[in-house]
């Protein structure tokens, strides 16, 4: 997981007390036939979204539709 992803919940969840929404996202380099890392939001997830829903930070995913990629990659 890039540290970019866990320095940025960590702001939003320990310093800000606003409430917002962490979009986890696709790397802008990966080519329209590679699936996303859902490994990697899973990991996300649990690491800092384990006990449901903090009140302050939620986590939402970014998904590629078909403008960006192959049928079969935004299908899975």
């Amino acid at each position: 997981m890039p540290a970019s992803q866990q320095s940025t919940t960590g702001a939003q969840r320990e310093g800000s007390g606003l409430r917002g929404r962490f979009a986890f996202g696709y790397l802008q380099s990966l080519g329209p036939d590679e699936v996303m890392d859902f490994d990697a939001i899973a990991a996300m997830k649990a690491r800092h979204f384990a006990g449901g829903p903090s009140g302050l930070l939620s986590l939402s995913v970014s998904a590629r539709g078909p403008d960006r990629s192959v049928g079969p990659v935004w299908r899975a």
